[in-house]
């Protein structure tokens, strides 16, 4: 998962009936042309998932201008139904200057989201006004926010990233990075229902030498409620699945 935070600004189509934004189109056809310019990817299927007509049509016609249409298919979630591609690209338009019908029209039903982000084979893109996406209640927010987490531990840690990926997986929501207190924590998970907040720590090799601090940082976490589970890298790397079910059962959910 790849994300591009693009500031855009909204207008109608030359219909008037449908929405488009240039600017997250262009930074669409960006990465296409990029990446169709490196021999490694020369040879995958693209397909770009928008919700509105007219940034499709758009689309098509900035494409079609690079002369970089071939192997690209562009539409709406309708298009890929049971259908995949190599990359898939979600173009979700949101941005300054929408009615906030139509934006709230963008997540109903749920499952045209569910199709553009579900369709890659190797890899999704998501491009769009994140700070005018993540605004949003229902499922783009929350997408906005799960592309945003990837990208956070992308940088920060290969293991996380794993663990992470493991536990979406799974259908856990998986806080990340949050402060408590002073402490920065790997990841927080919650069940309500019975009542449990669960830290997670991902331990590499240096936390072998600071068990002191590791103990102290425990004790602060459990005085505010918390459970703790350690999760050694080794673990993640060796046993991946025994790591996913230490924390669902320090959760109460295995």
């Amino acid at each position: 998962v790849f994300g591009y935070d693009v500031s855009g600004v909204c207008s109608r189509g030359s219909s008037g009936r449908s929405w488009r934004n240039e600017p997250e189109a262009r930074e669409v056809v960006n990465v296409i042309r990029q990446m169709k310019d490196r021999d490694e990817f020369a040879r995958l299927s693209f397909g770009v998932v928008t919700p509105f007509s007219a940034q499709e049509k758009f689309l098509q016609d900035q494409l079609e201008e690079q002369s970089l249409l071939k192997d690209v298919t562009v539409g709406t979630a309708y298009k890929f139904q049971g259908d995949e591609r190599d990359v898939m690209i979600y173009s979700p338009v949101i941005s300054e200057g929408i009615s906030e019908s139509t934006a709230r029209w963008v997540e109903t039903p749920h499952n045209q989201i569910n199709v553009s982000v579900t369709r890659g084979r190797e890899a999704l893109f998501v491009i769009g006004d994140f700070d005018a996406c993540r605004q949003r209640d229902g499922i783009l927010g929350d997408l906005i926010r799960f592309v945003e987490d990837v990208q956070t531990l992308r940088e920060t840690s290969a293991h996380e990233l794993e663990l992470f990926s493991r536990l979406v997986t799974e259908g856990l929501d998986p806080n990340v990075h949050p402060h408590i207190g002073d402490i920065e924590v790997d990841f927080v998970l919650e069940n309500r229902s019975r009542g449990v907040k669960l830290a997670v720590e991902v331990d590499g090799t240096q936390h072998e030498e600071q068990e002191h601090q590791d103990q102290a940082r425990d004790a602060f976490l459990q005085s505010r409620g918390y459970n703790v589970v350690r999760v050694p890298t080794r673990s993640i790397e060796e046993t991946p699945a025994e790591a996913v079910y230490e924390v669902k059962d320090a959760l109460e959910v295995a």
